[in-house]
């Protein structure tokens, strides 16, 4: 009998310990198969060596720097405007690549943003968490000193990992680059030195036969003031502003919002802050821009041109400087 209660006991042990290994082997797998465990664990260099290619590819696509130029319409309205004069522009911008008929932006305008190994938006860079950010910036190429009826440009892109523990990665490379330009029909006429009626284009002596009672005469020096504006430099004619119809709501962070839209028809949205401060926003501004191409009639997209985050919080909430200091109050 106790021979029996022995074995028993004996084989109660083993299964235990059977368990156990089992368990221990079903935790293994799952942890080390798992998608997070495999994000973690992706090769910075060959996340690196991607995201380089991407970059590349971007810059030899036509479609994509048109993409990245109709998407960024502040930074590169000097191209369409009347003059042309593109002098002392230039500066950051979204660099855009085109995959599988979608618009995707590579690069990052915010400060200290960046991306994680999962791909997905991060801050601050550099940091572990938040290891890698491109950046993309250009300068107009200009022919003679006032760089009027700019054509082209030379972008700079430069891509870095640092997660502050291996040895950081950089590259950078610079294209020169002449986009696709058309221009509207006023634009067009000033540069040719015409003054645009609303449907022709006025030159020569066809400027000066324009009747005193033309809508840009003020009645006070009769033509002489519309045939001076030709030999004004760097002078452009007014040009009504077109209007873009942009959805009612913007989608911010996964979520969808009405903006406040103020006096110039820009869009503001604030949503809770990305760096889990409590009762602090993340304050975005879009402008409405055109949709290219357009399925109905000045289609418009709410573009992103400016973002504020909230600063960071110490362990009760309060907002800190990057020194870690409270903000006085």
């Amino acid at each position: 009998m106790g021979k029996q209660r022995g074995s028993f006991a004996l084989i109660m042990v083993f299964s235990c310990l059977g368990f156990l290994a089992l368990g221990g082997l079903v935790y293994y797998i799952s942890t080390t198969f798992s998608p997070s465990n495999q994000a973690q664990t992706k090769d910075p260099k060959e996340f690196f060596q991607s995201y380089k290619t991407r970059v590349e590819n971007a810059l030899q696509s036509q479609d994509a720097i048109q993409v990245s130029i109709d998407r960024n319409p502040n930074q590169f309205g000097c191209f369409y405007s009347n003059s042309g004069s593109c002098r002392g522009k230039g500066g950051s911008f979204l660099l855009f690549e085109i995959q599988n008929n979608g618009e995707n932006a590579l690069s990052h305008l915010i400060k200290n943003t960046g991306l994680s190994l999962e791909e997905t938006s991060c801050n601050p860079f550099p940091s572990k968490e938040c290891p890698f950010r491109i950046e993309a910036k250009w300068q107009p190429v200009c022919g003679g000193q006032a760089c009027e009826n700019t054509k082209s440009m030379k972008v700079f892109v430069s891509l870095r990992f640092d997660d502050g523990v291996s040895a950081p990665m950089q590259w950078s490379t610079d294209k020169f680059l002449e986009p696709r330009i058309i221009l509207s029909a006023s634009a067009s006429c000033a540069r040719q030195g015409g003054i645009y009626n609303g449907n022709d284009c006025l030159t020569g002596s066809a400027v000066e036969r324009i009747p005193a009672s033309d809508p840009r005469d003020n009645g006070a020096h009769g033509n002489e003031d519309i045939r001076n504006e030709r030999s004004r430099d760097q002078q452009e004619i007014p040009q009504q502003a077109e209007t873009f119809i942009c959805p009612e709501t913007i989608v911010v962070q996964g979520m969808e919002t009405i903006p406040y839209i103020d006096a110039m028809g820009k869009a503001r949205v604030e949503v809770p802050a990305s760096n889990a401060c409590p009762n602090a926003f993340d304050t975005f501004i879009f402008q409405c821009g055109p949709v290219n191409p357009q399925t109905y009639a000045n289609e418009g997209q709410w573009v992103q041109t400016e973002a504020i985050l909230a600063p960071a919080c110490d362990d009760r909430g309060f907002p800190v400087d990057q020194n870690g200091q409270e903000y006085t109050r």
